[in-house]
């Protein structure tokens, strides 16, 4: 659209200003605009058309017979924009259209499907595509609406807003500890059979924490894998001691009754759980209510997540 064509739509909305008004005077007061500026608007506007719109004296303005026709098409156009305005406000108020949700693999299906029931009952006008991947996603190209993930951004152009936190706890198969015994303190570890996460930085090194104490506790993993839902199976197998995710709790370790926690006092340092957005603009009704249910399946669990701040961004520079 050209600034020609754009400048005679405002032509045309001055237009029908003048005439619900019947005065330039009013008309100006209605639209903000200077006295001279609407009458300008006028004469352009019946010059280019190449016809008078308005019949006009000191006291009156009267609508011509083609003004009146051309009135009745510029009212249709006005009420248009008007509704098109409409229509973005209630795009911008109710969650609606299609949500696209990517998160890790065990993230995405030990919290994530936990908790769109729930939304996709409160939210009728919204269809959720939800993506599991451990490779890092390109929001802008892959069109996500939200990514769940932890630890930095690779992209510093993104939006990152803090959720809540999670921490690793460790457990067993009641089977296992009946064998093997039960573990007092954390140096008597590396005496059991322990299973590890094979994508931590340092799989052989558990690091845990008990209030203000921490310790590196060097483990010799009898199997290593690099998912944490084929790690719990492992452990509810009898097989040994992993390390496993709090959010877990939410289903599977709570009803599997092979596990049972282990040293409850320690677990790992907390990781920082982040929603991600492409820009600040993105974040929709539709992303604002996933957030906000995310962070209130968080913060009720004590074990899950500790002082999580109200939604800000952690990185705000929009490419």
């Amino acid at each position: 659209m050209n600034e020609t064509i754009l400048r005679d739509l405002n032509d045309m909305a001055v237009f029908v200003a003048i005439a619900d008004a019947g005065s330039l005077t009013l008309a100006s007061s209605h639209t903000g605009l200077p006295k001279s500026n609407v009458s300008r608007r006028l004469m352009r506007l019946e010059k280019r058309l190449g016809a008078r719109l308005m019949e006009r004296n000191t006291r009156s303005l009267r609508l011509t017979e083609a003004g009146a026709l051309y009135l009745r098409h510029c009212r249709r156009m006005v009420q248009a924009a008007e509704e098109a305005d409409r229509c973005m406000d209630y795009q911008l108020e109710v969650p609606r259209g299609i949500l696209r949700i990517s998160a890790p693999v065990t993230l995405g299906q030990q919290l994530i499907t936990s908790l769109l029931p729930a939304y996709l009952t409160q939210y009728a006008q919204v269809q959720v595509e939800l993506i599991l991947s451990e490779r890092p996603f390109d929001l802008r190209n892959d069109a996500i609406d939200v990514a769940v993930q932890t630890g930095p951004l690779p992209d510093s152009t993104l939006v990152a807003q803090r959720v809540g936190q999670y921490t690793l706890h460790l457990y067993a198969a009641h089977d296992y500890l009946k064998r093997h015994g039960t573990p007092e303190q954390p140096e008597a570890l590396p005496q059991h059979r322990c299973l590890a996460l094979g994508n931590m930085i340092s799989p052989n090194v558990w690091v845990l924490q008990h209030a203000s104490r921490q310790q590196e506790i060097r483990i010799n993993p009898v199997a290593t894998v690099n998912d944490f839902t084929a790690l719990q199976l492992l452990a509810a197998s009898g097989s040994g001691i992993a390390l496993l995710p709090d959010y877990f709790c939410s289903r599977p370790i709570a009803s599997d009754t092979r596990l049972t926690r282990i040293l409850p006092a320690w677990s790992s340092p907390p990781t920082p759980l982040y929603a991600v957005y492409p820009s600040q603009l993105g974040v929709t009704p539709k992303v604002k209510a996933f957030v906000t249910l995310l962070r209130e399946a968080l913060n009720p669990a004590a074990s899950l997540v500790a002082g999580v701040s109200d939604i800000q961004p952690d990185r705000t520079t929009v490419g």
